[in-house]
């Protein structure tokens, strides 16, 4: 995957999740700020019918909100800190994660338009209630310094402010590659942290990773 911030995407209700890389019907833009609850601002940009809990033949609570393309904007202090682009998405309400397919996110640095990194992974979930982010299938981070993350589990972490997975993990930079089990680290990859048991392959050629 290379290094490429996400687009403007065009989104609307529909009857259920299409498949991941399509986009058509409206533009939606929805923002959220630190603290707010994001199934409001889901509200806002959605259209259909009135929400109501239903429940499915297999006994599961059907969604409130079905959505093709969605575009979310988590700010702190009035800065950006991740933009998440999603194919389409269920919203079930406050209290539950909201289902994204197609997932693709920006983290910004400390300009407010300045990308640190892409994660891009093929479905994942964002709760309302804490904002944390998980990121599930083929899940790569890519840096603009030409490091990448590759793993099958990622999680924001709010609270924190870093990208965390207790699964295997491959870090890349050039030629040189550490694997191991585990890891915390900042979404640019600048400072992170694997757990053992670590093995790698390091090139000189690639000013070997930082920490090492």
């Amino acid at each position: 995957m290379s290094f490429a911030p996400g687009q403007e995407t065009r989104g609307a209700a529909s009857s259920g999740p299409r498949r991941a890389g399509t986009r058509r019907g409206r533009r939606l833009g929805l923002a959220l700020r630190a603290g707010a609850p994001l199934l409001l601002v889901l509200g806002l940009g959605a259209c259909g019918s009135e929400p109501a809990e239903q429940q499915t033949p297999s006994g599961e609570v059907a969604p409130q909100q079905v959505l093709q393309g969605m575009r979310l904007r988590q700010s702190e202090g009035g800065k950006s800190r991740w933009l998440l682009v999603a194919d389409s998405a269920l919203a079930y309400g406050e209290n539950e994660p909201t289902r994204l397919w197609g997932v693709h996110v920006d983290f910004f640095g400390a300009q407010a338009e300045s990308v640190r990194s892409v994660l891009t992974a093929r479905e994942g979930d964002v709760d309302p209630r804490t904002q944390a982010l998980v990121a599930r299938g083929n899940v790569v981070v890519a840096t603009r310094e030409g490091r990448r993350l590759e793993t099958e589990e990622l999680r924001w972490d709010p609270r924190l402010k870093k990208v965390v997975s207790d699964r295997f993990v491959r870090l890349i930079k050039g030629r040189s590659v550490i694997t191991g089990t585990g890891i915390q680290a900042d979404p640019d990859l600048g400072d992170y942290e694997i757990r053992a048991p670590v093995e790698g392959e390091l090139s000189e050629e690639d000013s070997v990773f930082d920490g090492i």
